[in-house]
């Protein structure tokens, strides 16, 4: 998988704001601007880290098909993938009923390599785009909203 940047790595991030970066208009009541008295220290903190799908053991990953009868997986319903810098693509899925759903499109996050991947399949199967492709993830497990998934 291509590794690209992140918005933050692991650890604790601290919101801070200078004060007067932001004035309230001059309004009825209130003649002069107002400055923000701003935000210091550790008054707006959170901590980043990755996030950890209940009940997973390990990583999962796509395959093309359906794992079995009675194990959930995603249909590729959209004609196109949705890419951005060639890293990671977002697709639009129809779950089985097998996956608890009420049946509506979702989207997830795949590799670009994994669109590829799907891609090709589609190509040799019909000469399409991978529209209709059945996509299980893990082992037949519902596939969680965030995450990059790929292949293995």
């Amino acid at each position: 998988m291509v590794q690209r940047e992140e918005w933050f790595g692991d650890g604790l991030v601290t919101v801070t704001m200078a004060p007067g970066v932001v004035l309230d208009d001059p309004h009825e009541g209130t003649l002069t601007s107002n400055p923000f008295v701003g935000i210091a220290g550790s008054a707006y903190t959170f901590n980043v880290g990755m996030a950890v799908v209940s009940g997973s053991v390990g990583r999962r990953f796509l395959r093309i098909g359906a794992r079995g009868a009675n194990s959930c997986f995603y249909k590729l319903t959209a004609p196109h993938y949705n890419c951005d810098n060639f890293e990671v693509c977002i697709v639009w899925l129809q779950p089985g009923k097998e996956c608890g759903s009420d049946g509506g499109v979702q989207t997830r996050t795949i590799s670009f390599e994994a669109q590829q991947i799907i891609a090709k399949h589609g190509f040799q199967q019909d000469g399409g785009d991978g529209r209709g492709t059945a996509l299980t993830y893990g082992d037949g497990d519902i596939w969680p909203e965030y995450g990059v998934a790929d292949f293995t």
